[in-house]
């Protein structure tokens, strides 16, 4: 068996995705496209002194959130995409997007007799999700979400004028 790898590797087979595999030292490099300048930017990236690993918002994450002791790690930032989205179908007025938001996270530890999987999205990137998405259904239907957001049915709604409560 391949090992940790080949559990890597295994989960995108089904999918027909192909990519560059690379092994720098004990860290495994996989793309999703097979695109030699991104392979070439990560592998130097590995190299640098100052990489990715550095960033104080994945040092962060990694530290508060995620298992020790992992075997896989993965980091997504998604501002750039709700930034590109937004330029389009801007958010509701009053939740504009963030200029910066912490990476979605996922990672795989071994623990026991099994594998863990932890998914680590922060409430900002949800948030920042859900405004982008009501700026899109406003672009495609005019009026459709108001300002405030739309209720939930079977929820009690708030008064409009009700105290928030504290963080």
């Amino acid at each position: 068996m391949a090992g940790p790898a080949g559990m890597v590797m295994g989960m995108f087979a089904a999918t027909a995705t192909h990519g560059y595999v690379a092994r720098v030292g004990d860290d495994i490099i996989m793309t999703t496209v097979l695109d030699v300048v991104l392979l070439k930017s990560t592998l130097a990236m590995l190299k640098d002194p100052k990489g990715l690993g550095l960033d104080p918002e994945i040092q962060k994450t990694a530290r508060t959130q995620m298992p020790t002791h992992t075997v896989t790690e993965n980091y997504w930032n998604v501002t750039p995409v709700l930034g590109m989205m937004a330029m389009f179908a801007p958010p509701p007025q009053g939740q504009p997007l963030p200029a910066k938001l912490p990476p979605i996270a996922m990672a795989t530890a071994v623990e026991k007799s099994g594998v863990v999987v932890r998914i680590y999205m922060p409430t900002s990137v949800i948030v920042s999700i859900k405004n982008t998405a009501m700026g899109v259904m406003n672009m495609i239907q005019p009026g459709a979400i108001p300002a405030a957001g739309l209720p939930i049915p079977g929820l009690p709604q708030a008064p409009k004028n009700a105290p928030r409560r504290a963080p």
